[in-house]
């Protein structure tokens, strides 16, 4: 009876002992962000968050994978993606690196990597939003490795202007602005490369712009956002996320170009009428030469304003539908 009189009143103190785990070490920034990674199995961070209390459940690490929970310890809006714990942090990244996101037209991740769009204009190499001058639109960026950044340079190609703000984050999560004020590339410029000095004492590798769309008519394209830091070394982004992208239209499937050259259409094939059996074969017609450099060029902006034109019409459509 004693003993078991004695078991009973030291219960709450072993189970108080059990409650009071003591919390393990906390790794530096860099080697937390590294070991979240999985030994390279994920990448495109979207959201990372502190929730210390979490080790008493999940323990100093945990790879708990896929989750599509929107709420969580009082935060609201979080994106759906594989959930990693790191005392004291969750990291939600989004891809699996073994299987890499394809390039579709006017994906954010035809901002990944240097610059590949040939020139001014409305091209699937760049990325695009959904809608024209519809709302305020980001694009969230990606590196291999923590940068200590001097400048960031955006590359845009379409529609230029409509840069206001650039954001950086610390390795703990925390977003950090940088720079607010006019788009250093003046709109009607037709192309540009804005650059923006940032002046910061940490690192990090994950760079987001903000575009004030509704102010500069038409797709506001981007085709690259380099990164150069202290040392002068630019580095591309590897990866990308965007608030709203025209690939989710299908419109990639329009108008696709690779890197290089514009690709012109084939000619049309014609077929001669067959003449009567009485009739003499008529004499061979000259061959026609090449087209002029000035006619591919008409020819390549023709394309263009066509794509241009079925985008137009499409938002037409889709105004009406809503009407």
């Amino acid at each position: 009876m004693m003993a078991a009189g004695l078991l009973v009143m030291l219960s709450p103190v072993t189970l108080r002992a059990a409650r009071d785990v003591k919390a393990p070490r906390a790794l530096s920034l860099q080697e937390s962000l590294e070991k979240a990674r999985v030994d390279g199995k994920y990448t495109m961070l979207l959201r990372q968050i502190k929730v210390e209390k979490d080790f008493e459940k999940y323990g100093a690490f945990r790879d708990v994978g896929p989750r599509t929970t929107t709420n969580y310890a009082n935060l609201t809006g979080l994106p759906a993606g594989r959930w990693v714990y790191v005392y004291p942090y969750w990291y939600i990244w989004r891809d699996l690196t073994d299987k890499p996101t394809p390039k579709r037209g006017w994906g954010p991740e035809q901002a990944t990597g240097p610059p590949d769009t040939p020139g001014a204009g409305d091209f699937t190499s760049a990325w695009a939003s959904l809608m024209p001058a519809g709302q305020d639109e980001w694009l969230l960026l990606e590196y291999a490795e923590p940068i200590l950044p001097a400048a960031v340079l955006v590359h845009e190609t379409y529609n230029p202007g409509a840069l206001v703000r650039v954001t950086v984050f610390k390795l703990d999560g925390e977003e950090v602005e940088v720079w607010k004020g006019k788009d250093p590339t003046a709109q009607g410029a037709g192309t540009g490369v804005s650059e923006i000095a940032i002046n910061v004492d940490f690192k990090t590798n994950r760079v987001k712009l903000y575009l004030d769309s509704k102010v500069v008519p038409g797709w506001n394209e981007i085709d690259a956002v380099g990164v150069r830091d202290s040392g002068g070394k630019t580095h591309w982004a590897t990866g990308a996320d965007a608030s709203s992208t025209y690939a989710d239209q299908g419109g990639g499937a329009i108008f696709l170009i690779a890197p290089g050259p514009i690709p012109l259409p084939p000619p049309p094939v014609i077929v001669p009428p067959v003449p009567p059996p009485a009739a003499a074969l008529p004499p061979p017609g000259p061959v026609a030469a090449p087209a002029p450099a000035d006619e591919k060029d008409e020819r390549i902006k023709k394309l263009e304003q066509e794509n241009k034109d079925l985008k137009e019409e499409l938002k037409r459509l889709q105004d009406k539908i809503k009407k």
